[in-house]
């Protein structure tokens, strides 16, 4: 499951023992054994889930996550490493319109490594032609609702109505669909057209 790429600086036995213990750290909550996942916890990791739903709950969320995530074409999984601590931290997709982002972090506790915490989260996201569409949709909507509000209101609270004097050359502060919106809004029509 984990195609690591880590740091240049990695010692090969310490990837591979960060490995090992992610390993066995994703096939206990794979199998539903919280008590041998909850073994490869720190102190840390542990606490916080008892302050917080539960390691129960907490691996079973992360069991739903791993469940429906797909690899994205083959991208690996990133490891970086500090003398006593590591990050494992990677994306990937989520069903067809969801991307997914997760982190574990790892710190060495009696030279053995521990599951300090870890996280997840999906993220819905759009193609750039949905993206275009929704900017042209959204330009368009604009458009249409400004045909639709022709009554121009001045700063001064005098409406003006298409085809008048100085519709042009007003600058509206606000809009009205119609003439009879602006007046009931306690706005005068304009005197000179």
């Amino acid at each position: 499951m984990w195609v690591v790429h880590a740091d240049e600086h990695v010692r090969e036995d310490a990837r591979a023992a960060i490995s090992t213990a992610m390993t066995g750290f994703i096939d206990a909550v794979w199998s539903g054994d919280d008590a041998a996942a909850v073994a490869h916890c720190s102190d840390s990791c542990r606490q916080g889930m008892e302050k917080g739903a539960g390691a129960s709950a907490r691996f079973g969320e992360l069991r739903d996550f791993v469940t429906g995530l797909t690899d994205e074409k083959g991208k690996p999984v990133e490891l970086h490493f500090l003398h006593r601590s590591a990050r494992i931290s990677g994306t990937g997709m989520y069903g067809e319109r969801q991307m997914a982002t997760f982190s574990f972090d790892l710190e060495l506790v009696d030279r053995e490594w521990k599951i300090k915490d870890f996280a997840f989260e999906k993220h819905s996201y759009v193609t750039l032609g949905e993206l275009v569409k929704k900017a042209a949709d959204a330009i368009t909507g604009h458009q249409h609702a400004v045909r639709e509000q022709r009554v121009k209101v001045s700063q001064r609270g005098i409406y003006h109505l298409p085809g008048g004097r100085f519709y042009a050359s007003v600058t509206a502060a606000k809009w009205f669909a119609t003439e009879a919106e602006a007046k009931a809004a306690g706005y005068r029509p304009s005197q000179r057209g």
